[in-house]
């Protein structure tokens, strides 16, 4: 659980929009741990981990830049829209 945990984090880190695929892992995760309270246990630890990771990250994004996705990120969603100042 710790090493599925940061890898998911690291995952997120390596490319924001991975977080789709971070999200779905975690969620059949939780849907296999049903009903097993060993499961549940290992699933809401890598969910916890890979939320350290994640969160952390976001954290210092807005520490520095007032946003909690890193600058390329919002470069790169910004880049399709039409410019809307004068």
């Amino acid at each position: 659980w710790l090493l599925d945990g940061s890898l998911l984090g690291l995952l997120y880190l390596a490319r924001v929009d991975s977080l789709v695929f971070v999200v779905c892992f975690l969620g059949l995760a939780w849907l296999l741990a049903r009903g097993r309270s060993q499961g549940r246990r290992q699933a809401a630890l890598r969910t916890a981990v890979a939320g350290l990771w994640i969160g952390g990250a976001a954290l210092a994004c807005y520490l520095r830049s007032g946003h909690p996705l890193p600058i390329s990120a919002r470069l790169k969603s910004a880049a399709g829209q039409p410019d809307q100042g004068g």
